[in-house]
């Protein structure tokens, strides 16, 4: 972390913090890790590649934040939306929690068990669809909330406070780490964005404690095979029993800290001369995710080389390791960049992600409360769930929140031309 406080320093170091997990560790408990039979020249390989990939990412990010944090630099600032959000934020507060409920008591938070993904994807309704998209919004409106409610110490933060952790005990249900433990990373950025850097550092400790604790009963409860449901998950968490929780935990983290044994058997296949990955394919559809299916009728899958679900690397990796089944398994941006073109672009593809991380939380972080908003809820996304990703995985991943920003740019701009036609009458 840099001697200057920022909320993008912080979310470098929280991915800095995850990556031990994935880079560091697997290293030093290879039994655990499942590479006590890689050979040693071939584990070096791809520490090499992930420590390249990481090293010119920092790079891109002191450059990027060197080129954009100036005046002029466009910053992402909704004055009329920004006003309303500061005056009815604890409003939004609720109304965002009330959305939320409906999301997770509607919703299907988890697809372990699910036979076929495709099926499971058609049988969701529009309602949910939206619902779905626009949760981490919601999750942001009230980490950004309760930040500005406890920086102006108001009397309601309690309530508040006692809704947000319900939140976050909720979410145990979905059997899953990442969800689990994202209503505290997002309360940290947003703590962050609002100088509260004190009270941000406790609440981080306070969630790698909180993640040692429940990863145990995470994987516990994913282990279970005759439940899908989030009541039949919590119901079966009767049976949970645990002697030490804390070496149970690193335990089960250790059993996920597969991205090196991934890694070795991804790039075996990919230097392969038999070995083929259809640039154009790939590219053309992640230009063709921006624009609605209504315009350009069928899209193909997005990150992938042959247009399908089984292009995508983390489920190539699966079929490549498991190779039964329908899953994923782990994969960031350094062997993405390397399937995508080689060694050179793992250092270009690093370098250019990180001028995008900086664009982005200069864009966003740097704007009005809107702004702040709309990075927050992709905070741990881009800290947490991909350590780190790779250029066109970030790609996606912001654009539907510049998809929401641009669409709420245009509503403010509306809401500045009625308030001046109704000034002049």
């Amino acid at each position: 972390m840099r001697k200057r406080q920022s909320a993008l320093w912080i979310m470098l170091g929280v991915m800095a913090f995850f990556s031990i997990g994935y880079y560091v560790l697997p290293v030093f408990f290879k039994n655990e890790s499942g590479l006590a039979n890689v050979e040693h020249y071939v584990l070096a390989e791809v520490v090499f590649m992930s420590l390249l990939f990481f090293f010119f990412l920092i790079q891109g990010v002191r450059f990027g934040e060197r080129k954009f944090l100036n005046r002029k630099q466009k910053k992402l600032k909704l004055p009329n939306l920004d006003h309303w959000f500061f005056q009815n934020y604890k409003k939004l507060f609720y109304i965002c929690f009330v959305f939320w409920l409906v999301y997770y008591f509607t919703t299907d938070l988890t697809v372990y068990n699910v036979e076929d993904l495709d099926a499971y994807y058609n049988k969701q309704s529009v309602f949910k669809g939206l619902l779905a998209a626009l949760s981490n919004i919601f999750l942001a409106v009230m980490a950004v909330s309760l930040a500005i409610v406890i920086k102006v110490k108001s009397k309601n933060k309690l309530v508040m406070i006692c809704c947000y952790l319900l939140v976050s005990l909720l979410l145990l249900g979905t059997a899953q780490r990442v969800f689990a433990i994202t209503p505290i990373f997002f309360f940290v950025a947003a703590l962050c964005l609002h100088n509260n850097y004190k009270l941000s550092v406790k609440v981080i400790s306070l969630g790698i404690v909180f993640l040692l604790i429940i990863s145990p009963f995470m994987v516990f409860l994913r282990q279970l095979s005759d439940v899908s449901e989030k009541k039949e998950l919590l119901d079966a968490s009767s049976s949970y029993e645990v002697d030490n929780v804390f070496e149970s935990g690193f335990k089960s983290i250790m059993a996920r800290a597969d991205l090196y044994l991934v890694m070795t058997h991804l790039k075996n296949d990919l230097d392969s001369p038999f070995s083929h990955f259809n640039h154009v394919q790939y590219v053309s559809a992640i230009v063709a995710s921006f624009f609605p299916s209504v315009i350009i009728g069928h899209k193909p899958q997005v990150l992938s080389d042959n247009g399908e679900l089984s292009g995508e690397i983390s489920v190539v990796a699966w079929n490549t390791v498991v190779k039964k089944g329908i899953g994923s398994l782990t994969t960031f941006g350094a062997i993405t960049a390397y399937r995508e073109g080689g060694w050179f672009w793992v250092i270009l593809n690093g370098f250019l992600t990180g001028v995008g991380y900086a664009w982005f939380y200069v864009f966003f972080a740097k704007g009005g409360q809107i702004g702040k908003i709309l990075f927050v809820s992709l905070f741990v996304t881009l800290a947490i769930k991909q350590v780190p990703p790779s250029l066109f995985y970030f790609i996606v991943y912001i654009k539907p929140t510049l998809q929401i920003a641009i669409l709420l740019f245009v509503l403010d701009k509306l809401l500045f031309r009625n308030h001046l036609i109704r000034s002049n009458l």
